[in-house]
């Protein structure tokens, strides 16, 4: 199996980037749309609860994006992606309060993707220590 893990890595380790920008892309229109309500948020026509669900929501979009970003740029360090993916929740928490859409700027939206890009390191670490690759 990780023969398998590996030749795949070969394979298709130059798409990852283009699909983390999409991502990246998609998570940044996702955080800075028009907020359906204030405890609501509207994805296609779906009403979402945000009451807790917002937090997992940040985590989990975060650890998403640092996981394609660990994949992407494996030379990069952990700390440093770690930096400039919360850097990016920063940006991302400010542009909301000035937008003024709906959004507001929360501080532990900000915390919760520093979580979720800590998380992400973690597994991809892992990931890569048990597969056995290295970066080039």
């Amino acid at each position: 199996m990780q023969k398998n893990i590996k030749i795949c890595w070969d394979k298709y380790k130059s798409k990852i980037k283009y699909l983390f920008f999409v991502y990246f892309i998609i998570l940044t229109w996702l955080l800075l749309r028009k907020s359906g309500g204030e405890n609501c948020v509207e994805v296609f026509g779906i009403n979402l609860k945000t009451i807790y669900n917002d937090k997992i929501a940040h985590a989990s979009a975060f650890l998403l994006l640092t996981i394609l970003g660990f994949l992407s740029y494996i030379n990069v360090s952990p700390i440093k992606l770690i930096f400039f993916i919360t850097l990016y929740g920063v940006l991302i928490e400010v542009l909301q309060e000035f937008m003024h859409y709906g959004r507001t700027f929360e501080f532990f939206d900000i915390l919760a993707d520093f979580t979720g890009s800590v998380l992400g390191v973690v597994v991809s670490g892992f990931f890569f220590k048990k597969v056995k690759i290295k970066p080039n």
